[in-house]
């Protein structure tokens, strides 16, 4: 069944493609409301007793602690979570496709240095990375994608390596080799079209990841610096009011649950398509 015709694949497109739009027209929403995303409403956004408003005529989802409009925030955090779920993504997969491809094509001293690198990227803790590096540099989206993805290529050096040895010795290869091409070459030319569908399906499934682990990072502090809005830091913003304020919780969570989900249902679907007919 090709992703077409597969009504989950086709759900799920629709939805990356509302939240693409939703985060390219932020400003739009913005204009829309009249409030602005770091904007602090107290009259209006804040009752007497200084608890948020809720969802309404001029609040759609809602206030948040400061008086600033939950919608407009989720708009604009909807871009920090595809830029970073996109960028680590593509960071990710450039940096295990090249380290994969050497590995497994040169073998030898090159495969066990790359080898045990990857051994320690896979074993170094996400949040001891994000601390230290953010300890030097300060918190901030760049440093959020860089941290993702160096936790994250590994996995996909391990998938294209094995790929790799798998193709290194079929006919094409020798007959590039027989004609004078050199490694290079051969690695670029022949060898990795071949390999291009799992790296990219791989790829399709680290987004998800990477969209939670910049949540994860912006719910801590670690991540985007307010009052920048993020998905992950509105959650942890809710923290004071999730008794009194249940939309602070809900709306941020469910954007962030649908663009997880959506997203993993897409990179299931070309896992399939690619796997069997490759």
């Amino acid at each position: 069944m090709t992703g077409r015709r597969d009504p989950v694949a086709v759900g799920a497109v629709a939805v990356l493609v509302l939240v693409t739009a939703l985060a390219a027209a932020a400003p739009v929403v913005a204009a829309v409301t009249g409030h602005g995303p770091d904007e602090q409403l107290r009259d209006s956004g804040l009752s007497p007793a200084g608890i948020p408003v809720g969802p309404g005529g001029e609040f759609w989802l809602g206030a948040d602690g400061l008086g600033r409009d939950v919608a407009v925030r989720i708009a604009y955090g909807a871009r920090v979570s595809l830029v970073a779920g996109l960028g680590a993504s593509v960071l990710a997969v450039v940096v295990g496709v090249a380290v994969g491809l050497v590995t497994g094509y040169l073998g030898g001293a090159v495969d066990a240095v790359l080898g045990r690198l990857a051994d320690v990227a896979l074993a170094v803790p996400f949040l001891l990375l994000a601390i230290a590096l953010v300890s030097v540099t300060g918190p901030g989206l760049g440093v959020s994608v860089l941290v993702i993805a160096a936790v994250s290529w590994a996995p996909v050096a391990r998938l294209v390596r094995g790929e790799v040895l798998g193709q290194r010795e079929r006919e094409y290869v020798t007959a590039a080799r027989a004609l004078g091409a050199g490694r290079t070459r051969v690695m670029v030319a022949e060898v990795l079209p071949n390999v291009a569908g799992p790296a990219l399906v791989a790829g399709t499934l680290l987004v998800p990841t990477a969209i939670v682990l910049e949540a994860t990072l912006s719910f801590l502090g670690l991540g985007v610096v307010p009052p920048t809005p993020s998905w992950g830091g509105m959650l942890a913003e809710s923290v004071p009011f999730y008794r009194v304020a249940w939309w602070l919780v809900v709306f941020p969570g469910a954007a962030l649950l649908l663009v997880t989900l959506a997203v993993n249902l897409l990179g299931d679907t070309a896992r399939d398509a690619v796997g069997p007919g490759r």
